[in-house]
Parts: C-alpha cells; structure tokens; sequence
C-alpha cells in the first residue's frame, strides 16, 4: 500500500512540477527505486545545493531508508536472538552513544571543518548523509 501511494505521489510531483535540471532528472531513477537517501548525491547548481533526497518528495527519504532497513530486519532479528540479554544491552547503549555523536558533530558543521570541508557543497552534503540517510538514523532502527 505504501509504495503505490508513494509512486503516485512522485508522479503527480513529476506531473506538476517536472525536473528543470539534467541533474533532478538524472535522480528521479532513484526516486523510482527507493534509493534517493542511500547515497548523499548533491551538485551545486547556481546559488542552491540540490540533494538526491530532497528533489521531487521531500519527506520521501525515510521511506528510502526504512528501505534499506527493511531489508536488514530479518538478518538482524535472528543474529539478535542468539545472543544475551548483555549483549543486546550494549548494542543498544553502543547505538545511544552512535546518535549523541552524530548530534554533536552535525552541529555547527563540527564534522566538515575537522574534516576540512570548505564552500558550500561539502558541509551539505555530510548534513545530508546524517539528517537524511541510512548511517544517520542506523540507532533509530
């Protein structure tokens, strides 16, 4: 049911609103496939940053990553039924901390200048990644 309502929502989006840039049309494949927030893909055009996740459906990103999640579920489900109750206990801190991190480094661009991130697509590109993609919400899951 969702991915219908999903696929309809984009073609209206598309309808509506087509892509003016050969960059947005080039993304709308991943759009197609639930893949726009697997990788940060953003191409300065003009005075704008434009980012893969946030074309045509903004809010569609998450769908992208419970995608990816999704797909993991069963895999993770039984590697964490044959483990302890210990175990489970620190991943679950180990994924607390993994969030505190991205919630520090994410502000005020922390990661991009310790990585030497300059100009503007860079550091956006790194929000991208944490706000809108799998590795940013992987404590979530």
């Amino acid at each position: 049911v969702i991915y219908p309502a999903f696929f309809w929502s984009l073609l209206l989006k598309v309808a509506s609103s087509p892509a003016t840039t050969p960059f947005q049309w080039s993304m709308l494949p991943l759009h197609v496939l639930l893949l726009q927030s697997w990788f940060p893909i953003c191409r300065t055009e003009g005075e704008t940053v434009n980012c893969s996740p946030w074309l045509f459906n903004g809010e569609s990103w998450f769908l992208s990553v419970l995608l990816l999640f999704w797909l993991f579920l069963q895999p993770l489900a039984s590697f964490f039924r044959r483990r302890g109750v210990r175990f489970c206990t620190a991943t679950v801190t180990l994924c607390w901390a993994f969030s505190a991190v991205f919630h520090f480094l994410g502000q005020k661009n922390r990661l991009a200048h310790m990585l030497g991130c300059t100009g503007q697509l860079c550091p956006t590109m790194i929000m991208v990644a944490i706000r809108s993609g799998p590795l940013g919400y992987v404590h979530v899951f």
